[in-house]
């Protein structure tokens, strides 16, 4: 409780950071990890504001290379912060990032 609002965009079939609770490290020793559906589930339980975008059936970053899962993961991202930050002109750095 108290840390600060949660954006993800997640595929479900992720086979690099499991979308839910999954171990990883195929070279190290194994470690248990929690994805963007376990951070979820625990940022609702404990009252931190979060919005999770879930893409079906997509992989490991999927918006790097597909416009759909682009347009998904941008419009989750601005809907999440427009709120957080206003609705005011878009700063200096945002502004610059834009153009």
């Amino acid at each position: 409780a108290g840390d600060p609002p949660l954006c993800s965009v997640h595929g479900t079939r992720d086979g690099l950071v499991p979308y839910g609770r999954g171990t990883i490290g195929a070279q190290l020793p194994p470690q248990l990890v929690y994805g963007s559906g376990a951070l979820r589930t625990r940022a609702n339980a404990v009252g931190v504001p979060n919005v999770l975008r879930r893409l079906r059936g997509a992989g490991h970053v999927p918006y790097s290379f597909e416009p759909t899962y682009l347009d998904s993961a941008f419009m989750a991202t601005r809907d999440f912060l427009r709120p957080l930050l206003g609705a005011g002109a878009p700063g200096p750095l945002l502004a610059a990032a834009l153009n």
